[in-house]
């Protein structure tokens, strides 16, 4: 069986190695450019391929807890890069021992920690994949790409002022609908995005 992005997760769940072939070959580079963005000036080339190769080992692991009713393969994956490369960044810069006991264990990974951040991720990826295209590609480039504004700008063809105008409208829309998400009252939230 060919693999291609439509059967590429459940060939993945079946355990099919050329299933993570395939998504190191397809998706390695965004995710690679991501991730060296992220540790720009901190880590090494090869921090960057080590953290990689991490993400895709959390994927092949860790594939049973893709939903495709909560959003793409694409930004799950993009989402799993942007936190492993943050855990690389903040081990970069740890904090001498003599810090106060609290700010050494903030990032600590307690069980009830893990469980909130998890159900966060997955409220969040259902609320960005149902935003209007232009709006989600905003979002992901900013805030999961770490792309600049001027970036985004020159890629959707707006000032950058509207593009901080729609960025600041889409924060706000998105911590509405997590409030209403999590109080039960989530709607569909297509056609709701920040014009």
């Amino acid at each position: 069986m060919r693999i291609n992005e439509d059967n590429v997760v459940n060939e993945m769940r079946k355990r099919n190695p050329r299933a993570l072939e395939f998504v190191i070959q397809v998706y390695g580079g965004s995710l690679y450019a991501l991730a060296r963005r992220i540790l720009s000036g901190k880590g090494t080339d090869q921090d960057v391929e080590e953290c990689i190769s991490d993400v895709f080992t959390i994927a092949w692991n860790n594939i049973g807890e893709f939903n495709e009713n909560k959003g793409t393969f694409r930004t799950w994956l993009l989402i799993l890069t942007k936190y492993k490369t943050l855990d690389y960044y903040r081990k970069l810069n740890r904090v001498p021992a003599t810090k106060e006991f609290n700010d050494w264990i903030e990032g600590s990974e307690r069980p009830d920690e893990i469980f909130i951040y998890k159900e966060q991720n997955e409220e969040l990826i259902q609320i960005i994949d149902q935003l209007p295209e232009i709006e989600k590609s905003i979002l992901i480039k900013r805030y999961f790409q770490f792309e600049s504004i001027a970036q985004i700008a020159e890629y959707t063809g707006l000032s950058n002022k509207a593009v901080e105008n729609r960025l600041l409208r889409l924060r706000k829309l998105l911590k509405q609908q997590l409030i209403k998400l999590r109080e039960g009252d989530g709607d569909d939230y297509k056609g709701q995005g920040a014009r």
